[in-house]
Formats: C-alpha cells, structure tokens, sequence
C-alpha cells in the first residue's frame, strides 16, 4: 500500500490552526508509532477510533511516528514543531530505538540511526573524506565486488570497529549513557510540556524480548541471541 505524507512530512492530514473546538492529540514515537496501513490502523488511528465509539467525535489523535527515530529526535521536533500545534496531549511511544540502534547501527549513545553516514557525507561534501574512502564507494557500485568484499568495503566506508571502541560499546558505562540520555531527553520533554501547557504521556515500548508468551510472528523481533543476553 502506498504512504501519503502531508506537508509536515507525516502522515495523515495536518492539525489545522487555530484548532477551534478540536481536542488534540499529537503521538510521537518511531516505526511502532508509525505503522499501521491503513492509517486508522496505526495505534493513533486506534485510540481515535475508541474515542469516535465512546460519542468523543472532537477528539482527533494525529500520527507523528518517524521510522528508526531515537528520544532525542522527539524532543527536538517537540520543541520545533508539536509545541506550536497547540496540543492537549502528547503521546511519546518511544524507547526500543534508543537500546537497539546502538547495540546494532550507531554506536554512540543518543545519537540518530547511523549518523556516521551523515558524518562522512559531509567530509565528502567539504573535501575532507580520505582516498581510502571515496576509492571504497566507487567500488561498492558493482554488485560481484559488494557481495564478495563487503565487509572489507563497509570498513573503509566507516570503520564502526574503531566508533565502538570510542563509544565504550557494550561496557557497563556504555549501558547506562544509553538509559541516561533517554531518561534526561524524557524529563526535558516534561520540562517543554509545562511550558507550553500541554499534557505529556511517555509509554516505555514494549519489546518481545521480555514477553513470556510470544506469537509465532513475534519471534522475528527479538534479535541477535547477544542481544538477548
């Protein structure tokens, strides 16, 4: 099924302004947040349709889940663009990503999903990208030498070995940067609610990993056996 975005770049229509009777909610979150096809099937769509069942007719739930986005880039576009849309509530749904992507992608904790790509984009941009590296995506157009040297070339791209290792990957003072920078992202979300008076609900995500009884469709979710552990 094809997506449609609004000009906001999220789906659904965009929350008119000003806001007239409409009792407005605004659910922020990553892929969990944002899936859901059709729309109304999203869990947004859902917690509309129960207030539509319950005679609440005034009460629009609007999706503005971003695929892989971390608590940090919640609280930016909390205080860029949500606070100006004049919200009775906020729903953040959020969490999983900011455990998951360092584990497996960016490795520094509250940092958005592989932002060492945009890194190394801009050194390409600005001239500052090593010959090693520009020689590595020149030759990772060709499909025989992707699949039969991938690993050497992802390394000469960005070498992730050498990120984790400044990052403290997988020590215990990495782990709890990681629950630092979520929990201190939440509590300034609380602080820009207040300011602009609106309510504020974070739900730590559910995650299958911690399920004891698990549908057979939910096995695909749990990772890595490393992960798990």
């Amino acid at each position: 099924a094809r997506t449609e975005f609004n000009a906001l770049g999220f789906r659904g229509p965009v929350p008119p302004m000003p806001k007239g009777r409409e009792v407005r909610i605004i659910m922020l979150g990553g892929s969990a947040a944002f899936i859901g096809y059709p729309l109304e099937r999203s869990i947004a769509g859902h917690l509309e349709r129960i207030f539509r069942e319950r005679d609440r007719p005034e009460v629009k739930v609007y999706n503005w889940g971003a695929f892989s986005f971390v608590s940090g880039q919640e609280l930016s576009l909390l205080v860029r663009d949500v606070a100006d849309r004049d919200p009775d509530l906020v729903i953040v749904y959020d969490g999983a990503n900011d455990v998951v992507e360092p584990f497996a992608y960016e490795p520094r904790p509250g940092y958005p999903y592989q932002y060492f790509v945009h890194e190394e984009g801009l050194r390409r941009v600005s001239g500052r990208a090593g010959a090693r590296s520009l020689l590595a995506s020149l030759l990772w157009k060709s499909r025989a030498l992707r699949a039969t040297f991938r690993p050497a070339l992802e390394a000469a791209v960005v070498d992730l070995h050498a990120l984790r290792a400044e990052a403290g990957y997988r020590t215990p003072a990495w782990e709890m940067e990681i629950v630092t920078h979520y929990l201190r992202n939440v509590e300034r979300m609380a602080a820009v609610a207040r300011a602009f008076r609106f309510r504020l609900l974070v739900c730590l995500q559910p995650m299958a990993i911690f399920k004891e009884i698990r549908q057979p469709g939910e096995r695909r979710h749990l990772g890595a056996q490393d992960f798990r552990d």
